[in-house]
């Protein structure tokens, strides 16, 4: 997403060193409007989701927050993470000290991260950010500054929600383009990080950051990648097996169970990989051995929901041995 920062004054002013052992001041907080709790200081306390969340206006443009610091801070970058709705075009002015230090101008979404960096810092102690041109009403989910000393204000805030889950996908790009969770960095609970599923489709849309087995073979797509299977192409009887091993062995199940669907497992899959095909009835009944071992265990030493999924995917990879 492309927006332009457009800059119009450069204005560095020197900062006054605080008297030895004074307290440093409180920031205040003010706006043009505020809707219900949305009030300017919730753009500033580093809460990205939980409601109430950020400043609202409840009103079109033109708005404005203003932040005053008590005192000059010397400022070397800023962020806003946006809270609008319809995405639209927006122009916001950003003031300090009541000169026009730049713009936001651009189309601009829901939860996006608009930064800017200065060349040079700058010292202001009242920062306003007006938008005047919006879709929306006008609000600010977070606002915050980095400073020449390292420091930022809030300490936490608008660049940590740009990937708050830290999946790989951007808050914006989970929001707008792929309907995933935000805050879950494996929507789907199939192993893989949301980013790294978006990052191995490559625009094919698979595997799925939406659905656990992208390819309908029973295995979800982590244990299809983890056993080097293609998490968009049904696996072979030996590839699920493959998989199957990889599972349980994320189950970090007590040793002696662990120990006893391994080998039966392993059983089956040596049988596989004899060219006999008569000892597919081995390798079934090998596998037979382990839906019966898991089925005595399941809800007792192995969560329920995952020794359905175990015994799926031995069922199935029966099935396919049997027609």
């Amino acid at each position: 997403m492309r927006i332009t920062t457009i800059t119009t004054t450069t204005l560095v002013l020197s900062l006054s060193p605080l008297w030895l052992g004074a307290i440093e001041p409180m920031p205040t907080f003010s706006a043009s409007n505020s809707w219900n709790a949305y009030t300017p200081d919730k753009a500033f306390d580093g809460n990205c989701f939980k409601e109430p969340v950020g400043w609202n206006a409840g009103s079109h443009p033109p708005q404005h927050i203003e932040i005053n610091f008590g005192e000059l801070k010397s400022i070397v970058a800023m962020a806003g993470f946006v809270g609008q709705s319809p995405n639209g075009n927006t122009e916001h002015e950003v003031y300090f000290n009541g000169v026009l230090m730049f713009k936001w101008v651009g189309f601009t979404r829901q939860l996006q991260l608009l930064n800017h960096d200065f060349t040079v810092p700058i010292a202001a102690q009242v920062v306003r950010v007006s938008t005047t041109v919006s879709p929306s009403w006008v609000a600010w989910r977070e606002i915050q500054f980095e400073f020449a000393s390292g420091e930022r204000f809030p300490e936490t805030g608008a660049y940590d929600c740009e990937d708050i889950d830290t999946d790989g996908l951007t808050t914006e790009a989970e929001h707008n383009d792929f309907g995933t969770n935000p805050l879950d960095p494996d929507t789907d609970d199939d192993g893989l990080l949301d980013g790294v599923e978006v990052d191995l489709a490559q625009g094919s849309g698979c595997p799925n950051p939406l659905n656990p087995d992208s390819d309908g073979d029973l295995v979800h797509d982590g244990a299809e990648v983890d056993s080097g299977t293609d998490p968009c192409v049904p696996a072979s009887a030996k590839e699920q097996l493959g998989a199957l091993i990889v599972m349980v062995l994320g189950l970090n199940l007590q040793s002696g169970i662990s120990n006893s669907f391994d080998s039966k497992l392993s059983a089956a899959l040596q049988a596989l990989d004899d060219v006999n095909q008569n000892n597919d009835v081995a390798a079934i009944n090998a596998l037979q051995a382990f839906i019966n071992a898991v089925e005595a265990q399941r809800g007792i030493w192995i969560p329920t929901a995952d020794a359905n999924a175990l015994i799926a995917i031995a069922q199935n990879i029966i099935d396919q041995l049997t027609t």
